[in-house]
């Protein structure tokens, strides 16, 4: 038996064989060549029960911070609880300043959709926390069972959902998704378009002693002879869109510049109703229309009703609507020269969905050529 010393440490063993069973002799082979077998297991365990401490405060801080993410979930829906079973917490009361903001149009569509939820759910407003899904999919039957056209369900369904939407991201409200798998696309319709001895039916009609019904004819008929113009941009026409031969005005629903050449049938028309020396061209409306919307809508109204005479008075079996001059012109024109892009242009469309083609041409002779043709062939009866 021999003993050795390494490091201050004394060593022991029985013969020269277990000499290199002696752990201190292996020492080298580890990375801290300096540190003694004892005292780098000691540290060992020492970084072991700080890694455990570590790991301890850890834990205990992703509990305090899961606690408070509860109470402030909590506090959020304790909120929302308290405002969706309040009184007079309506969605019309929440959506009267984003009505009061909007355009002419889109605020008469927020609110003819908020009286037609209010009839649905017995005259009463709707309380927001009411708002689910089966109420809305209760109302959308309701609707299609009263003979609601799709297009005006799908109008509704927009300006609920527009302005539920609104309310939620305003309020900080839980949104209960109540218009998931609800439709609110537009559905195609059958396209409403006369002949051209129709039209010439209209024009044929003795109307001296009926000045409203006089005016619904000429209306008609200009918006026709203007390529299908809308009654809305014909109501807000101004002497200043006539520059020379030709109208340009811009579109009131897309923004579209359209430029159509003063046909000599126009311009008999647009100088019959210069001599009320309006601003306007015509005596529709006298302020804007997102200024005053409830005059140009019951405008409207009132021209399609005496529209509708009109055709009686005619014999047409087509039931006569402002959207007829516009779809017969383009019908027309498609027939005529089989090129939509041009017919597009026209029309003044943005969407490639309602004309499949864009077109940034304004200014298009083939087109003026074109609508001559048409007229043309309308007055040619009148003309013999």
């Amino acid at each position: 038996m021999y003993s050795e010393t390494i490091n201050g440490i004394s060593y022991q063993t029985d013969d020269a064989k277990n000499e290199t069973m002696n752990v201190p002799l292996q020492i080298e082979s580890f990375p801290f060549t300096q540190v003694s077998t004892l005292s780098y297991w000691q540290h060992d365990e020492e970084g072991v029960d700080e890694r455990k401490q570590a790991d301890k405060g850890y834990k205990e801080r992703s509990q305090s911070r899961k606690e408070q993410i509860d109470q402030e979930s909590d506090e959020q829906a304790r909120r929302s609880e308290r405002i969706y079973r309040g009184h007079d917490e309506t969605l019309e009361h929440y959506a009267q300043k984003i009505i009061n903001n909007a355009k002419g149009g889109t605020a008469y569509n927020y609110k003819t959709a908020l009286r037609s939820l209010t009839v649905y759910n017995k005259d009463r407003p709707p309380i927001m926390h009411e708002i689910t899904y089966n109420f809305i999919d209760g109302y959308n039957k309701w609707l299609k069972k009263r003979g609601v056209t799709l297009n005006t369900i799908s109008c509704y369904m927009r300006s609920l959902r527009s302005l539920y939407n609104s309310v939620i991201r305003q309020k900080r409200l839980h949104d209960k998704k109540p218009f998931r798998h609800i439709s609110t696309r537009n559905h195609s319709t059958r396209k409403r378009s006369i002949s051209n001895s129709e039209i010439r039916k209209i024009v044929a009609l003795k109307l001296e002693n009926k000045p409203l019904l006089e005016m619904t004819r000429d209306l008609f008929l200009f918006s026709f002879y203007a390529m299908g113009m809308p009654f809305v941009d014909m109501a807000h026409l101004e002497h200043g869109n006539i520059q020379g031969n030709y109208i340009t005005y811009y579109r009131h629903k897309t923004g579209q510049m359209v430029c159509v050449r003063i046909e000599t049938c126009m311009k008999k028309i647009i100088e019959k109703y210069s001599a009320y020396n309006r601003q306007r061209i015509f005596p529709i409306i006298e302020r804007d229309m997102n200024e005053d919307y409830r005059t140009y809508h019951d405008s409207l109204c009132k021209y399609n009703k005496l529209l509708k005479s009109l055709g009686k008075m005619a014999g047409l079996t087509e039931n006569l609507t402002s959207y007829v001059a516009r779809h017969t012109w383009a019908d027309l024109a498609y027939r005529m020269s089989s090129d939509l892009q041009t017919v597009s242009t026209a029309l003044g469309h943005t969407n490639t969905k309602t004309t499949r083609i864009y077109v940034h041409d304004f200014v298009n002779p083939k087109l003026y050529k074109i609508n001559h043709k048409i007229l043309k062939a309308v007055n040619k009866e009148r003309e013999r």
